[in-house]
């Protein structure tokens, strides 16, 4: 990223605020003709995470207390000063236990994903010595072959 920008703002977003900024910059941009890269989250992918404008060597990243920006930022935008805070004062055990809840079940799920992993490696190991790679990439090639001549 720093070599891509030269500006990185970085938001710090305990309360996932950062989408709603996101979403406005990247039609402003947009809207101003300019090239943008709009990452959404791997976890939501219906969520802005990050931002670059390459042209502006400009780019907005969100962090949190799981993922924070390890570098330093050319600024630091606190979006939880933005935040209601009579609200979040209203809601923070609720909140306290949506983030354990979420923790737990991501945990859970990458615990799935690693023994998911295991059986596919244990199930490879059986078949992969029988099977003739070189026939499998003639046979996809004739196939694709036959595929883009129509």
């Amino acid at each position: 990223m720093d070599r891509l920008c030269k500006r990185v703002y970085e938001l710090a977003d305990t309360y996932r605020l950062g989408h709603l900024m996101l979403s406005h910059l990247l039609a402003g941009a947009v809207a101003a003709g300019h090239d943008v890269i709009a990452c959404p989250s791997p976890m939501e992918p219906d969520r802005l995470e990050h931002l670059i404008v390459p042209d502006l060597s400009l780019a907005f990243v969100t962090s949190s207390p799981a993922l924070p920006y390890e570098k330093r930022p050319y600024r630091r935008i606190r979006m939880d000063a933005m935040a209601d805070l009579e609200a979040v004062h209203r809601s923070k055990a609720r909140l306290k236990f949506s983030r354990k809840v979420s923790a737990a079940l991501v945990d859970e799920a990458v615990e799935s994903l690693a023994q998911a992993k295991a059986m596919h490696d244990e199930l490879e190991a059986l078949y992969n010595p029988y099977v003739d790679f070189e026939q499998v990439h003639t046979m996809a090639d004739g196939i694709a072959r036959e595929l883009l001549a129509e």
